[in-house]
């Protein structure tokens, strides 16, 4: 039979050792804890989705492209009938989407010309985006469906005709920056990075199914003003009250509330004057 003493040492042993194995397994609670905490504070929110107006003109030859758009790079697509540019990412940026065989038609020179000139005049960052389609994408020494496909980006940069030479040294007297892209997916990846880019700069478009029908009417009746682009009017209708107190602004209101230059928020006043003389 143990001695007392032997029997006090047994019960202090076995009250260490359990108030080791506790305090081991709180430190573990705890720093799983602090694990869990660390891990939930560290981890990034998910940005809000990015609105794009498209052109009704571009709906029935860019299905993949506004696919890849919803889907893939959750941006906010609205449908809208505007002429000049096709795809609209923020008040000052707008795009015009040309397929490879359509830019280098010699037909269309003229078309293209105006085209861009009216789309730097209504926005300060004009965009050309020339997308490889199936003529520009296959050798032409082949005929059929047995056509090879190449490497649409060496087709692309191949300049094969002297009117595709005096094209970009039009092109390249304007402030038109020209993006080529190789597929419809490609197409809709440029248009998500430039329309990053836009919203880290503040610039990106509010959610058109906010707008109240009184919103929605004065930016429609903004839309008919050559002066103006859908994203300025859509802007306009959120940032004022009323229709009157648009056509009353001046330069610098206009250029602070619907995010555009100093020079285009001129020509919009300049604008309302002419159309709106009492």
């Amino acid at each position: 039979m143990p001695s007392s003493s032997a029997v006090k040492h047994l019960m202090t042993d076995s009250c260490s050792s359990s108030s080791s194995s506790s305090g081991s397994s709180s430190r573990a609670a705890s720093c799983s804890s602090s694990a869990t905490s660390s891990t939930v504070s560290n981890a990034t929110p998910l940005s809000p989705p990015r609105t794009l107006l498209i052109s009704s003109r571009q709906v029935a030859t860019t299905t993949q492209v506004i696919s890849c758009l919803q889907v893939k790079h959750r941006c906010l697509t609205h449908v809208c009938s505007f002429d000049v540019a096709d795809f609209v990412l923020s008040s000052q940026l707008g795009v015009i989407r040309k397929l490879h065989s359509e830019f280098t038609n010699g037909s269309s020179r003229c078309r293209l010309q105006e085209q861009v000139r009216r789309l730097a005049l209504l926005y300060d960052k004009p965009y050309l985006i020339v997308e490889a389609d199936r003529t520009a994408s296959r050798d032409p020494r082949f005929k059929g469906d047995s056509c090879p496909a190449l490497d649409a980006s060496s087709v692309i940069f191949k300049p094969n005709t002297p009117y595709f030479l005096q094209t970009l040294a039009a092109l390249a007297q304007t402030d038109l920056s020209v993006l080529y892209s190789e597929s419809q997916e490609h197409t809709a990846r440029l248009l998500n990075d430039l329309g990053r880019q836009e919203t880290l700069r503040g610039l990106s478009l509010p959610r058109m199914e906010k707008l109240n029908p009184k919103q929605d009417g004065i930016s429609k009746f903004l839309q008919r003003i050559p002066e103006i682009n859908p994203a300025v009017s859509l802007l306009m209708a959120f940032q004022f009250k009323s229709l009157r107190e648009i056509l009353c602004s001046s330069v610098e209101i206009l250029s602070q509330r619907c995010k555009i230059s100093p020079g285009k928020a001129r020509n919009i006043v300049q604008a309302f004057r002419v159309n709106h003389a009492p």
